[in-house]
């Protein structure tokens, strides 16, 4: 049984995606299950590419638009089951050891959500060190487990309807649950 559902949102960039999901299926060590949410995509090489995941043994769920990150996440997560969840751009690129260092950071109660370290992220995840906890995370890689998700709830989609600040609404709301963030 997977422990991690890695939940990754595409919308056609197939070469990204496809580099994204073959770095998690090389360097992932815990059981996991990846859940790819097709973004309303329209390039063949992309819907090629959700058949050729799926029979490699992930779960791919197709949306009819384009609606938002938030609405995207939502569904990613919902779709899972597993004890944590990992958010991850379909542009990132994991390297060795990456789930296990977020899951042995989440192995502390306090901590609600933890941000993977990337050289293209803003704040405390970009290529400076953090001191301290940091005030936000960017949903560039996050991982949570599920019951954290199921007491600050889904990402908003009423007031965020496109792609915005919604990860640093999530992480506002997780902090306000009484959680901290780690990087």
């Amino acid at each position: 049984e997977p422990i991690v559902d890695i939940i990754v949102l595409v919308h056609d960039k197939p070469d990204w995606a496809e580099l994204c999901v073959r770095a998690v299926e090389h360097f992932t060590k815990n059981p996991h299950r990846v859940i790819v949410v097709d973004m309303a995509s329209q390039q063949p090489e992309t819907v090629d590419l959700f058949e050729q995941w799926k029979a490699r043994g992930h779960t791919v769920v197709h949306l009819a638009d384009n609606k938002s990150f938030s609405h995207g996440v939502n569904v990613g997560v919902r779709t899972g089951v597993s004890k944590f969840c990992i958010v991850l751009n379909d542009d990132a690129i994991v390297t060795e050891g990456w789930d296990s260092a977020l899951l042995s950071d989440l192995s502390v109660s306090q901590v609600g959500m933890v941000g993977a370290r990337s050289n293209f992220a803003a704040g405390a995840q970009g290529g400076q060190k953090c001191h301290g906890d940091p005030p936000w995370l960017v949903f560039v890689c996050v991982a949570m487990r599920r019951e954290v998700w199921n007491v600050v709830g889904p990402l908003d989609e009423e007031n965020f309807t496109g792609f915005s600040c919604e990860d640093l609404d999530y992480s506002w709301r997780v902090q306000k649950a009484g959680y901290k963030l780690k990087v």
